[in-house]
């Protein structure tokens, strides 16, 4: 057993805590470095450089050495609608207007529509600016105009699509599976306010025949199909409470939509 002098005694304990006090510095900066690399990796899309221990976003490095143009990322638009950074929203904003292409025209309006004050206003002013248009928030205006051009859908409009009816319903995004060659104009597919069978559709419902149908009377409306030699009607009064209906006609799977 042995004693510590006094002056020791005071100084054992300071050098503890200026030996932890180094572990913690030294952990902070493992800590930051990893936060640095996963920032850089979120917000420059993992371009990084080493710099002894720590790391540094190389944007601008490796755009000085590319002479390629860098691609534009089409899930800006739909991160307008997912971000809550104020400069983040901005930042996005700048980077439509500053790539801008009237193939945006559509996919601004559309994320425009579902975005709140002030972001909604900041997203048509960049409309009005690039269209020379002035529809303020009158979305059908905007619409009725924009369906009157004959224009092109931009390259990954589908994914766009994709992206923003995802935030509605998860399982939308499986219409625009296959957008390649589409037999429609896809900016005329506009949410219906309700998520996929919201609203039930009539399923293969079960049919009668005309004499049968005594439910319906003369002045009735029904809308009719004959598809190879299958003929079948269905009432507006039945299809005014589904708003479509799912049949197989004529060995064919047909919907319909009210």
């Amino acid at each position: 057993m042995f004693k510590l002098s006094p002056k020791l005694a005071v100084w054992l304990p300071c050098l503890a805590i200026m030996l932890a006090a180094l572990a913690c510095s030294s952990e902070a900066d493992n800590l930051a470095d990893k936060i640095s690399r996963k920032k850089a990796m979120a917000d420059e899309g993992g371009l990084q450089v080493a710099q002894g221990s720590r790391t540094k976003q190389a944007t601008e490095s490796v755009a000085a050495e590319s002479s390629e143009p860098q691609e534009f990322d089409i899930k800006l638009f739909s991160e307008l609608l997912t971000t809550r950074s104020v400069p983040r929203f901005n930042e996005n904003l700048a980077a439509i207007s500053e790539n801008w292409d009237d193939t945006f025209t559509p996919m601004l309006l559309e994320s425009a529509r579902f975005l709140q004050r002030p972001f909604q206003g900041q997203s048509i002013g960049l409309l009005e600016a690039k269209t020379g248009k002035s529809f303020g928030n009158d979305f059908d205006g905007w619409w009725q105009w924009h369906w009157s051009r004959k224009l092109e859908h931009h390259p990954d409009y589908g994914m766009f699509k994709a992206d923003l009816y995802r935030l509605m319903d998860e399982r939308f995004p499986e219409y625009f599976k296959e957008t390649d060659n589409p037999k429609i104009r896809m900016d005329e597919i506009r949410w219906g306010g309700v998520r996929r069978d919201g609203i039930p559709p009539l399923k293969d419902p079960e049919m009668l025949s005309a004499a049968e149908a005594d439910y319906l009377s003369d002045s009735d409306v029904v809308f009719g199909i004959e598809l190879n030699g299958d003929a079948r009607c269905y009432p507006k009064r039945i299809l005014a409470w589904h708003e479509m209906f799912k049949d197989t006609i004529g060995g064919e799977s047909v919907c319909g939509v009210y």
